[in-house]
């Protein structure tokens, strides 16, 4: 009966943590109820015969439910049932642990009483279970274990939660009992830690990402209100060239019949003088307007407090301009400030002119000719992002990145040394190179490549590319590998 009641319990609150995490929800109580009973019992009948193997048969009948109830993928299934599994050994300690205390502090005899007990500690367990997901910063589960990068480490936790709890199993109460149950604890704060940071860190993304979002539209508009300057001033040049084939004529008459008509009175030479005057203002008006008209007829660049940066970027506008691209500038914190203590000027300025020169290349080779450079902080970090709408990375590039030159354009005199020096300098700095990419249909852009400077040394693809490609990719055993979904 113990068995029966503490089992049911984990179970339920495993089911409960699985659809709190992966924001699912359970629509079919009565078969949550069959499979809680069903497992339970088969579980006891197993502890009876192989009490080693029990523990990892729930886990396995976990994930099989979930993966035939859900529509997860069979990997995020797996990570999420772990999670969730490991979790729910978690609140169980906590409500153990109360119930002692609880049964200590009262001198209630009766709370000694097994059966009790254990019926207590499951109430407890499943309020508990209830309770961890009430904070607004935890009511959302944990969107970021579809990367890979962020949910190895907590799966590996929290597979060391459960070996110990499986440890536990097996030995009496006393000071090895203690330590373990101390180590998870242990691994229980780790776990709401790592949660938060990384809820944090993807509230981040979210918002930059919306950010984005926010400054294509601006961009769209701008796009638009300057073709329509453009469109507006070739109207305006059109008649000024007629203007300027006329006044031309009307200055050159005046000229002639002050020069033909010797016996012009005084009073006329003036008044053709005065005449030729007005003209010339006349023209030179007409100039200075058209100049000014140029001038207004472009996308203002964001300033980086950095002077060499910012003619970095007025000279990749030009070169942008010149290939039909949209160049935007987003700058999001004070990079002079950021810059000075994580690289020097000269670096940054070499890294931002490498990676907007590719961006360019790659861009003026599509019709969606867009690119997006953004600068600011990523969490704690300085981070540099240039997105593009040009042809994406080949494979055979991204798995020789930093080790061999590549080039899309070597009949125009390309070497491949700009993505050879933007590795050189994030390992100089241990920054991760992280690049995602994107369908254009959805985001304006093909692909993105980041650097930020967080001490972590990584490289990060994150990818829509098919399974042939992913096993092309996996060779270069550096790189880290995040399968997305094609819908953002």
């Amino acid at each position: 009966m113990l068995f029966i009641i503490m089992h049911c319990a984990i179970i339920i609150s495993t089911i409960y943590a699985f659809s709190k995490i992966s924001k699912i929800k359970r629509k079919n109580i009565l078969c949550d109820c069959f499979f809680v009973i069903s497992a339970t019992f088969f579980c006891f009948i197993i502890d009876k015969h192989h009490p080693h193997f029990y523990f990892f048969i729930i886990l396995l009948l976990l994930f099989l439910y979930f993966k035939t109830t859900t529509h997860l993928s069979t990997e995020l299934v797996l990570i999420t049932a772990i999670i969730s599994y490991s979790m729910s050994y978690i609140s169980f300690t906590i409500a153990s642990f109360t119930t002692a205390i609880l049964g200590t502090l009262t001198y209630s005899y009766n709370l000694y009483n097994p059966l009790l007990f254990q019926l207590i500690t499951a109430i407890l367990q499943m309020t508990v279970t209830y309770l961890i997901f009430i904070p607004k910063r935890l009511h959302n589960g944990m969107p970021f274990l579809s990367n890979k990068l962020s949910s190895s480490s907590l799966t590996v936790i929290s597979l060391m939660l459960l070996f110990v709890v499986a440890l536990i199993r097996r030995i009496s109460p006393n000071t090895l009992f203690v330590i373990l149950n101390f180590i998870i604890f242990s691994f229980a704060l780790f776990i709401y830690i790592y949660w938060r940071n990384n809820l944090t860190r993807t509230y981040i993304e979210k918002l930059r990402d919306r950010d984005i979002r926010d400054l294509n539209t601006q961009l769209d508009t701008k796009e638009t209100d300057l073709k329509e300057m453009k469109a507006e001033k070739e109207r305006f040049s059109a008649i000024v060239h007629a203007d300027n084939k006329l006044v031309p004529a009307m200055i050159q008459a005046v000229e002639s019949f002050l020069t033909d008509f010797p016996d012009a009175t005084p009073e006329m030479v003036a008044r053709g003088e005065e005449i030729l005057h007005t003209l010339d203002v006349y023209m030179q008006n007409r100039k200075d307007f058209l100049a000014e008209q140029d001038r207004h007829c472009f996308i203002k660049l964001a300033t980086t407090g950095i002077p060499a940066v910012n003619l970095t970027l007025e000279h990749m506008y030009a070169k942008a301009q010149a290939n039909d691209i949209t160049l935007a500038v987003n700058v999001e914190a004070n990079v002079d400030f950021l810059s000075t203590t994580t690289i020097s000027e000269g670096e940054l300025n070499t890294m931002i002119s490498d990676l907007l020169e590719n961006a360019i290349i790659a861009t003026s080779y599509t019709d969606n000719k867009r690119i997006l450079f953004t600068i600011g902080m990523l969490g704690n970090a300085l981070s540099i992002s240039v997105f593009d709408s040009g042809i994406p990375f080949a494979k055979e590039v991204l798995v020789d990145f930093g080790r061999e030159k590549h080039t899309t354009h070597g009949d125009t005199g390309g070497s491949g040394t700009g993505l050879m020096a933007i590795y050189e300098l994030a390992r100089k700095h241990r920054a991760t190179i992280a690049i995602e990419e994107y369908d254009i249909e959805q985001y304006h852009y093909t692909k993105r490549i980041a650097i930020t400077f967080n001490k972590r040394n990584n490289y990060i693809l994150n990818t829509l590319r098919d399974k042939e490609e992913i096993a092309y990719l996996r060779q270069r055993t550096d790189l880290i590998i995040n399968l997305k979904s094609s819908k953002m």
